[in-house]
């Protein structure tokens, strides 16, 4: 008998145009393989375009849940439609995901090629534009600002314009307020999608009341009641100047940095998948946390751990403050 494998893929290649339930049927239980040989059939089975459609997008969607094959994803994402080579662009949205589930980053520069190149299908733009963002690559803002200012413009597309707003919340994860500039350019150009602009109108709007918060929370900081009495020093005065003489959210940023790649997964992993979460943190003088208050709150079990295990520095003037901090995924 062959391979358990081997009969569930022939089931899913059947030409029977009865047995179309069958077939979806087979591919959900090859795609519960772990084998990467089968990311390589799904592939195949998701670009086929002799298939019925239902078994297409049985096969596409259980191809962008693999959590392995992560080789056969890349070369996948290799190749691009070319004529006189006889290739096909392949199926970007679905390998985007699926690039996405295994957390390989060697996908950003491949899926950075499907965004320049035109023949990519406008309906995979969303998915290969959120995986871009997933995999927290900040040399990716570049190309994305590039796409949106030569797309912004053209005739509104509804699969267009769901592209250009997933790019745009991709360039504030990415830069943060450094995207604001680009933001504000689109939101104002009247050749704009409307959609579009809108969009990044609010995201403005966003980013204003993101510092608006951290304003406030850092006036908060300076109170008497967060400045409580100096602790002895510790630190010889050699090494006093070289302290920071407040703790703020580019000293934080550079602290959490070895553990970036977790806190962006507990994002990921996280109810709803939010976008972001704001820390409140509280340090002691010395740099040891009094506390901290995270929110979504379903972040909270996965993030708080990994904060508290850093160690921050201490601060020149030996008070409490508080911090905020917005990490991104």
């Amino acid at each position: 008998a062959l391979p358990l494998r081997d009969q569930l893929l022939a089931a899913a290649q059947s030409t029977d145009a009865r047995l179309v339930p069958a077939r979806e049927l087979a591919i959900r239980h090859l795609a519960a393989l772990d084998d990467p040989e089968v990311t390589a059939h799904l592939i195949v089975l998701c670009e086929s375009r002799n298939v019925p459609q239902p078994v297409r997008a049985a096969a596409c969607t259980r191809l962008g849940e693999r959590t392995d094959g992560g080789d056969q994803v890349m070369s996948a994402l290799a190749r691009h439609a070319a004529f006189l080579e006889g290739t096909t662009t392949p199926p970007v949205g679905a390998l985007a995901r699926a690039a996405i589930r295994m957390e390989d980053r060697r996908a950003v520069p491949l899926l950075l090629a499907h965004l320049r190149d035109p023949g990519t299908p406008v309906e995979d733009l969303a998915a290969l534009l959120s995986a871009i963002e997933a995999l927290g690559d900040r040399s990716a803002a570049d190309p994305i600002r590039d796409f949106v200012r030569l797309y912004h413009a053209e005739a509104p597309d509804e699969h267009l314009a769901a592209a250009l707003g997933v790019a745009l919340e991709a360039l504030v994860a990415l830069e943060g307020p450094v995207a604001r500039e680009t933001l504000e350019e689109i939101g104002a150009d009247p050749l704009s999608i409307p959609a579009v602009s809108a969009k990044a109108r609010a995201l403005v709007a966003g980013l204003e009341q993101q510092t608006r918060e951290a304003e406030e929370a850092a006036q908060q900081g300076e109170t008497p009641e967060a400045q409580e009495t100096p602790e002895p020093q510790e630190t010889p005065e050699a090494d006093e100047e070289q302290l920071p003489l407040r703790i703020n959210a580019e000293i934080v940023r550079q602290v959490l940095a070895p553990v970036e790649r977790e806190l962006r997964q507990c994002l990921m992993q996280a109810d709803g998948r939010p976008r972001s979460a704001r820390l409140i943190i509280r340090l002691d003088g010395d740099g040891s946390i009094e506390g901290i208050s995270i929110t979504p709150e379903q972040v909270v079990s996965c993030v708080e751990p990994l904060v508290r295990a850093q160690s921050f520095p201490a601060n020149r003037r030996h008070t409490s403050q508080q911090v905020v901090y917005t990490l991104r995924r």
